[in-house]
């Protein structure tokens, strides 16, 4: 019935050898098989559900990190930029994608304006405050601490004929941690005659610096644009940053940042206020351009699930309509570069200057005003005016000399007034010595 086993083979596992000592040979077997095989049985199953368990937690945590898809907005509308809606899709795709297929035609792109050299405003009759420009570098909101400090205003911004200043408010709200801002125009009063500037003990009166204090001026100022205000949105973020004035002073160019308290930024957008129209202005066609371009050229066709950053970097030099940007891909490891852009919101039109990361200089139009600084105190006194100033401190060998010498004094009157007559001494003079006598 069995097949007998070759030599130097084992048997199967349900063959019985013939030789002697087979009925314990298959008890060791079975006693095997019952302990070992549940033992692996028990580990294979606890290490597939431990897997289930793994696989599930990160694809609820990748799913929580989605980001949110970007809003597809029409023709330019002169409103506040509304709150972004949620995403939908599925998968976000990473910054691999971002690598793939970039075009390299960027060697025949329009050349990047240079630098405007503007001269600083003219000192007026007596003014003593100093100016330096304001764009100079990349400027961002200081809001360290907001959750302690609740409020933070911005610097104040001044336009290049010195007529409007501009400054920038946010405020954090605790009852629903909610983040928001708002934007303020203040006219610069002219500065009064040098003579309705004297006060009783000061030379001129320091009314120049209080005509430029954003607390000093809350009924003057004017609120262009707030955010964050029309809806309670818990953990919602919105903040206004001046970008620069225009060379005309006549638009002001402004930077939104949106996103969500404690993970981070989800958009940006580009705003502009037109003195002449009197209103603020959203572009969404600026990302729109951006994002046909990559979906059509760039082999991107889902750039509009990743968060991306509009960053406007300033005015072109001499220019009232033309901004200059760059833009930035975000995902939750890195960021890529998009390219650096420039608008003209006169003509509505997008042109791409470079697809590398390059510096790009813009004009200077704004200025910071900067107030004077007291008058230093006096230096402290030096150790020889010290010891001058001090009263002298005699020595007892001084005083005992000082007291002689008193008594022969007053020993020499007496001996003169008894010559001439009698004469006595009143017995409190005797007594009386000057110490602090010079020598």
């Amino acid at each position: 019935m069995f097949d007998h086993p070759k030599q130097n083979d084992s048997p199967p596992p349900c063959t019985l050898p013939r030789q002697g000592g087979g009925e314990k040979a298959l008890h060791y077997q079975s006693a095997i098989l019952r302990i070992v095989l549940p033992r692996v049985l028990t580990v294979g199953l606890l290490l597939l559900i431990l897997g289930v368990f793994e696989s599930d937690a990160l694809g609820l945590a990748f799913s929580r990190k989605k980001s949110p898809r970007m809003p597809v907005e029409g023709d330019p509308v002169e409103l506040s930029p509304s709150p972004f809606a949620p995403a939908k899709d599925d998968d976000v795709p990473t910054t691999s994608e971002l690598e793939k297929l970039i075009p390299e035609d960027s060697a025949s792109a329009p050349e990047l304006p240079g630098q405007e050299v503007i001269a600083p405003p003219t000192a007026r009759s007596g003014q003593k405050m100093s100016y330096k420009p304001y764009n100079t570098f990349s400027r961002e909101l200081d809001l360290w601490n907001l959750e302690g400090r609740r409020f933070i205003r911005s610097p104040m911004v001044l336009s290049p004929d010195m007529h409007f200043f501009a400054y920038t408010e946010v405020i954090f709200s605790p009852s629903n941690r909610q983040t928001m801002s708002r934007l303020y125009r203040v006219p610069v009063q002219s500065l009064p005659p040098i003579e309705a500037q004297k006060v009783e003990g000061r030379a001129e009166k320091p009314w120049f610096v209080a005509r430029m204090d954003p607390d000093k001026t809350l009924q003057r100022r004017e609120s262009l644009l707030q955010v964050g205000y029309n809806k309670s949105i818990p953990f919602d973020f919105k903040t206004l940053t001046i970008v620069d004035w225009s060379a005309s002073g006549q638009r002001l160019l402004v930077k939104q940042k949106s996103g969500i308290l404690h993970e981070g930024l989800r958009t940006s957008d580009v705003l502009v206020y037109d003195q002449n129209k009197g209103s603020v202005t959203i572009f969404p066609e600026v990302r729109r351009a951006i994002s046909f371009y990559w979906r059509t050229d760039g082999n991107m066709p889902n750039i509009n699930r990743l968060n991306w950053e509009l960053y406007p970097l300033g005015w072109e030099a001499g220019s009232d309509s033309r901004i200059l940007f760059k833009a930035w891909a975000l995902d939750s490891k890195d960021r890529k570069f998009l390219g650096v852009w420039r608008y003209d919101i006169d003509q509505l039109g997008t042109d791409r200057l470079s697809l590398e990361d390059m510096a790009v200089q813009v004009a200077a139009n704004g200025w910071l005003a900067v107030p004077p600084l007291p008058a230093p105190p006096p230096p402290p006194p030096t150790k020889k005016e010290l010891k001058k100033q001090q009263p002298k401190k005699l020595s007892k060998t001084r005083v005992y000399q000082l007291e002689k010498a008193q008594k022969r004094r007053l020993k020499k009157e007496e001996e003169m007034h008894a010559k001439q007559g009698h004469f006595e001494v009143p017995e409190g003079e005797q007594q009386r010595i000057d110490i602090d006598a010079p020598e």
